[in-house]
């Protein structure tokens, strides 16, 4: 048990230390070689101390996921033009930027948004405006912003209304056709043409043209060895057959 003799309110630290200093709004006693604050614990030193570590934890995370997402600013504010001093400026405040995707949040014309750039080959960004619409600009890799295709919730609904809709008993998968018309189509092969022969129809190659014979000069000799040469090419092609 502590016995407190009396109360001081002075500015100065008390001499003596059976007394409670009261200071400015804080009242103190002294216990364990320190001033401690009335209502205040080792408990409740400790609470606080866990409490302002763990909130000094979440700051370190926030500004590395700012790190991560982004450049050292956070949100990278860039400007349209194509001017050499809009285009250093951007230029300097896109070659701070420390991603492994190399994406980062932006600031475009009043709009916000996420873009990517490279410094090979420059790059793009989706900005949101404040009145809703998104639109796409591009970052040239010497810094230059140019800004692009706006769309808006009209443009959206109005692709929405030329999509195809969905017809009443049918599915993605249906098949319009019977299981033995598919089953047809699964066995078709390569047709291979069958070589002729005296009871098949089937394939037989050409043969070798033969000059006409004058009817008036031509031998006895060279009329066989014309029929002789036909004969031969009819074997081979395959229309003759023993």
């Amino acid at each position: 048990m502590k016995i407190i003799n009396q109360l001081v309110v002075q500015s100065d630290m008390p001499n003596d230390n059976n007394v409670v200093w009261v200071y400015g709004n804080t009242a103190k006693y002294y216990n364990n070689g320190t001033w401690t604050t009335l209502g205040e614990s080792n408990e409740d030193r400790k609470e606080l101390k866990e409490k302002v570590d763990s909130l000094d934890k979440e700051m370190g995370e926030v500004k590395k996921d700012l790190s991560i997402l982004g450049s050292k600013q956070g949100v990278v504010e860039l400007e349209i033009g194509d001017s050499d001093e809009i285009k250093a400026n951007n230029l300097k405040k896109l070659q701070s930027i420390q991603t492994n995707d190399h994406t980062f949040f932006t600031d475009i014309n009043y709009g916000y948004g996420t873009a990517s750039w490279l410094p090979a080959t420059g790059g793009t960004a989706l900005i949101i405006t404040s009145e809703g619409h998104a639109v796409k600009y591009t970052i040239s890799k010497d810094g230059e912003v140019i800004k692009g295709e706006e769309f808006t919730l009209k443009d959206f609904t109005s692709e929405l209304n030329n999509k195809v809709d969905k017809v009443e008993g049918k599915q993605l998968s249906s098949n319009d056709y019977t299981t033995a018309e598919k089953n047809k189509l699964a066995n078709l092969q390569n047709y291979t043409l069958p070589t002729a022969t005296k009871n098949i129809l089937g394939g037989v190659k050409a043969i070798t043209n033969i000059t006409d014979l004058n009817a008036d000069t031509a031998t006895i000799g060279q009329v066989a060895e014309v029929v002789n040469n036909l004969l031969a090419q009819f074997r081979t092609s395959g229309l003759i057959q023993s």
